[in-house]
């Protein structure tokens, strides 16, 4: 053993790096999600298999809808939750502008 964390998608428990890509639960949306904001309903949000984009509507603190949408790519690329991560603070940023 060489001592060094497993490259790639094992040093992060990554199951997106396949074809596992299957979105969010709801614990986890709820983790990355602003005070006050919260899922528009109950689902754990819907993956867009043909266009590899995992989606989700979330409601702000005034019940404003916003659209919460990572793709598989980025998921790939970067890991799960810090693609969920990443998407949620391009949302905030929006909801800011």
């Amino acid at each position: 053993m060489s001592g060094k964390p497993p490259s790639g998608g094992e040093a992060r428990g990554d199951a997106s790096r396949g074809q596992g890509f299957s979105g969010y639960s709801a614990a986890e949306i709820q983790a990355y999600l602003p005070s006050g904001w919260r899922p528009a309903d109950r689902r754990a949000g819907l993956l867009d298999a043909p266009a590899a984009v995992w989606e989700l509507e979330v409601l702000d603190g005034a019940d404003m809808p916003w659209r919460l949408a990572v793709s598989a790519a980025e998921a790939a690329r970067h890991g799960r939750l810090e693609a969920l991560r990443r998407a949620v603070d391009r949302l905030c940023r929006a909801a800011l502008a």
